[in-house]
């Protein structure tokens, strides 16, 4: 998961230029747009869905944080069930890396849990993750250790 999210921050800060001049033009809706187009087109290489969640209309300044925090990333939207390990096994993985993480299931009808972090929330589901914190080094090792072990997505994909 990081190899996506190093790919994002590095489009984004290719074109900062360009997106600042946007900004500071009132162009917020095609900021969005394209940073939405930087996104997609970098998930639709490893077959992933990710979208932006802009919290309240000023954050769509600080896109540089968009590559850390306030994403959206769906692996398969109709999973209900983690492939290959249990939800347990998840929920112990997760606590072996991040000790001090607060764990509060979903309640959706399926599995998946809510994660409290001093910086955030993460939500870990089947289908994918939604990440409300910023991405530090311990949330990174459990998030590349999902992308890879659980969903099967590896930072390598055809060019």
């Amino acid at each position: 998961m990081s190899w996506i999210l190093n790919q994002i921050r590095e489009r984004i800060g290719e074109n900062q230029t360009h997106f600042d001049e946007l900004l500071n033009d009132g162009k917020t809706y095609r900021v969005y747009h394209e940073v939405n187009q930087i996104t997609s087109d970098i998930g639709s290489t490893y077959g992933v869905q990710i979208f932006l969640n802009f919290p309240n209309a000023k954050s769509i300044y600080a896109l540089k944080s968009f590559s850390s925090r306030g994403i959206s990333m769906i692996v398969d939207s109709s999973r209900k069930k983690f492939p290959k390990f249990s939800e347990e096994e998840v929920h112990r993985e997760l606590l072996k890396r991040i000790p001090n993480a607060r764990v509060v299931p979903v309640g959706f009808g399926h599995e998946g849990f809510h994660v409290g972090l001093e910086s955030g929330r993460l939500t870990v589901l089947p289908s994918g993750i939604h990440v409300w914190c910023e991405v530090d080094h311990l949330s990174e090792e459990f998030l590349d250790w999902l992308f890879v072990e659980v969903y099967g997505i590896t930072n390598t994909h055809p060019d």
